[in-house]
């Protein structure tokens, strides 16, 4: 019982990553060929596309690089049969991060993307 915890806080990041792909995607914007977001995999890509776009720049670079470290820690736990509590601490800690960040960006009210209210 207390491993599926951190399990589903990695779930829980997965999904809300997509969410938060799904919300800022412009295909008229975006340099990826990808229309629809169907898996974490395609709004790993995406959020970065994104990230790029909004953070270009010498002045940004510094910027972008977190944003990304952040994006690498949200995505880097992957669903196994264990994930150790720390791991899904970096992960969900990461996700709120680049939730963040994205809705700075964006304008977008987080609480949309998270559910919170």
């Amino acid at each position: 019982e207390f491993q599926s915890e951190p399990i589903a806080a990695v779930t829980l990041v997965q999904g809300t990553l997509i969410a938060l792909a799904r919300a800022v995607f412009d295909p008229k914007s975006n340099s990826s060929p990808i229309s629809v977001v169907p898996d974490t995999k395609n709004a790993l890509r995406l959020l970065d596309d994104y990230l790029a776009l909004k953070l270009c720049g010498e002045d940004q670079r510094h910027k972008l690089r977190v944003a990304r470290t952040m994006l690498d820690n949200a995505a880097g736990s992957k669903i196994v049969t264990t994930v150790s509590p720390e791991d899904a601490v970096v992960c969900v800690e990461s996700a709120l991060s680049i939730v963040s960040i994205v809705a700075e960006l964006s304008g977008i009210d987080p609480r949309a993307i998270t559910g919170a209210t």
